[in-house]
């Protein structure tokens, strides 16, 4: 996992901060009116390589979403600092975050993810020498050595989807015992995530549930006001995979 990451990021060497910035909210604006829909990607037949032929389906689109934004505004109204743990690199999400096109109002200094070493300005292809993999139990790691380090305290509230391969999220949302409850995104996911899903599923209507489960409809790709889940393609709501 890890190897693939950065070898994504090697696409960001030799630009500087704000041309990726540039090319993030494009992308961002371009993703956010475009239609949401699966697109299967297929390698080369003809170079199949030591691998062979490799396929994975990608679903593309994004949305603002109202209720994240009233969330992040809520918690700052009442002297609770919001931040971001992401698993890509801290420039490209700080765009989406907290360019105030998109509402969100995160601060660039809150947003915790892969940093890259910079050279005369521009960014190479290796890790800032103090950084870490911030992707499963490495945003743990994050949350403490920013969050916890200038507050001395972790997080009251963490919210996650899973992301990845499903577990990407989980560990934050488990690690802290200063966390009230732990705020699921319900992409009906199996794993480390999935395991908390499942206690989530157990605590429904107990008001001091550890676990919430936040319901979406993906051909929207917006929140509902259910626990459960409409996956794209479906017609069924779900509660679990």
């Amino acid at each position: 996992m890890e190897i693939g990451y950065k070898w994504i990021l090697y696409f960001y060497k030799n630009m500087t901060t704000a041309e990726l910035q540039v090319m993030a909210q494009a992308s961002n604006n371009y993703a956010i009116g475009d239609a949401l829909h699966k697109v299967k990607y297929e390698s080369s037949r003809t170079l199949p390589g030591k691998a062979g032929v490799v396929a994975d389906t990608h679903f593309h689109g994004i949305r603002i979403h109202e209720e994240i934004r009233g969330l992040m505004h809520t918690l700052r109204a009442n002297g609770i600092d919001v931040y971001v743990s992401t698993a890509s690199i801290d420039g490209v999400v700080r765009v989406f975050a907290g360019n105030p096109h998109y509402g969100y109002g995160v601060p660039p200094e809150n947003v915790i993810g892969l940093r890259l070493a910079m050279e005369e300005g521009k960014y190479t292809s290796r890790y800032q020498p103090d950084s870490h993999f911030n992707y499963g139990p490495g945003k743990t790691v994050g949350i403490k050595n920013v969050l916890v380090k200038q507050k001395g305290y972790g997080p009251v509230l963490v919210a996650g989807d899973g992301d990845g391969d499903g577990d990407g999220d989980a560990w934050m949302l488990r690690d802290f015992n200063d966390t009230a409850v732990g705020l699921i995104v319900n992409r009906m996911k199996k794993g480390e995530i999935g395991a908390d899903s499942q206690q989530a599923a157990t605590q429904l209507g107990n008001p001091n549930a550890r676990f919430v489960l936040q319901g979406r409809d993906e051909h929207t790709g917006l929140m509902i006001p259910d626990e459960k889940s409409l996956k794209y393609g479906k017609d069924e709501l779900k509660l679990l995979a």
